[in-house]
């Protein structure tokens, strides 16, 4: 499985930015054009070192072509605002952002720019944000994707959850080995030598995504990030206990009450505990690890917790909230949801804070843009 992990990259534009993540030499590299969807020029720069040394250096010539039997490198459409391989001195923070379940990773990329901006701090952060795609002309209620040949594509749920990629060439990477990716390679300190900030966040579907992968990496540089999670629809409860009929919280998200384990509607939702919205049976990267070994990373990280005052719209439509009996055992709506989980968390003798956010809803800018959520990426 270490295998699947060490590979190397390649990158593409300004707005647009492609990774090679098959290991080398079993793959080649391929000039396959992708499309800058931001008004940025483009530019192509190929990585020839495997992510897994401290050194990446930039190719001066054409790759090297391992072979015509050998197949070409799977890649992943990442937004940027600098050349990722080329580095900088000046970035201090790097953000990488999860888009929600419509994978617009581009306004995600937008919106974490303007974000950055209002805290003073554009000149100085790297926004990353990689689109996770599905299969050509598919959109599972989002966009609509168009993958390049070479790129690696999931399921509707399987890449938020750290399952293996369904389509693309060579090894399919589960999702979270291409977060990995990333991580090694923004906090290179041969490109990125005063780097002090690293944080990885997402918003509902991304804020499943950014606990799960949390608990999930064995990465050695997730050791040092900070996960913030904003308003997922469902949480990674790390046992099978879940709140019990006795548990009330307060609109500041204090809580009293028990949970009970197991949960008291077991007889009508068995598989209430299984991955993801808990640690029985994982699968994907998650199936890595033991339960008590996704439990001790998880309490182990640099987490904090979010949720908008008016996330309170419990199974509407238009929601976009998962209302399935696993779901709802951990509450009837984001914010309920948070609040439980934040006192489960608590429990546990986690130090993971929970911040509720005024006059938000179930909207990223709003979250993000926040007096609070300014504070908290950028640690202001």
């Amino acid at each position: 499985m270490n295998t699947l992990r060490s590979s190397v990259l390649s990158v593409l534009s300004r707005g647009g930015v492609v990774l090679l993540l098959a290991p080398a030499p079993a793959c080649r590299s391929v000039s396959a054009q992708v499309p800058c969807t931001l008004a940025n020029s483009c530019e192509r720069v190929t990585l020839t070192s495997p992510l897994s040394t401290s050194s990446v250096q930039l190719a001066t010539t054409p790759p090297v072509d391992v072979g015509e039997t050998a197949g070409p490198c799977a890649t992943i459409p990442v937004f940027r605002n600098m050349p990722l391989a080329q580095g900088s001195p000046e970035v201090t923070t790097a953000v990488i952002i999860v888009h929600a379940l419509e994978r617009d990773a581009h306004q995600e990329y937008e919106t974490m720019l303007s974000a950055a901006e209002s805290a003073g701090a554009g000149s100085t952060t790297l926004v990353v944000a990689p689109h996770y795609q599905l299969p050509a002309g598919q959109s599972c209620g989002g966009t609509v994707d168009d993958p390049a040949s070479t790129d690696l594509v999931w399921s509707c749920d399987g890449w938020k959850d750290g399952a293996q990629a369904i389509g693309g060439p060579g090894v399919l990477l589960d999702s979270y080995a291409v977060m990995d990716q990333l991580l090694s390679l923004v906090s290179d300190r041969s490109l990125y030598p005063n780097l002090q900030r690293l944080v990885v966040t997402g918003h509902a579907a991304g804020g499943q995504f950014t606990l799960r992968y949390a608990a999930a990496t064995a990465s050695p540089t997730a050791v040092g990030a900070h996960f913030l999670v904003f308003n997922p629809a469902s949480y990674l409860y790390l046992d099978d206990a879940r709140p019990g009929p006795t548990l009330t919280c307060a609109a500041d998200g204090r809580c009293e009450g028990s949970f009970t384990s197991p949960y008291v509607g077991v007889s009508g939702c068995a598989g209430y505990d299984g991955y993801p919205y808990g640690a029985a049976a994982p699968f994907g990267a998650a199936a890595l690890k033991t339960a008590a070994e996704l439990k001790a990373t998880l309490l182990s990280r640099s987490l904090e917790l979010f949720v908008g005052d008016l996330d309170t719209l419990a199974n509407s439509e238009g929601t976009d909230l998962d209302t399935g009996c696993e779901a709802n055992a951990q509450g009837v709506d984001r914010r309920s949801r948070a609040f439980n989980f934040h006192s489960y968390l608590e429990a546990q003798q986690s130090a993971a804070p929970l911040f509720v956010i005024p006059g938000c809803p179930d909207h990223g800018a709003c979250l993000y843009e926040s007096s609070t959520g300014l504070a908290r990426v950028f640690g202001q």
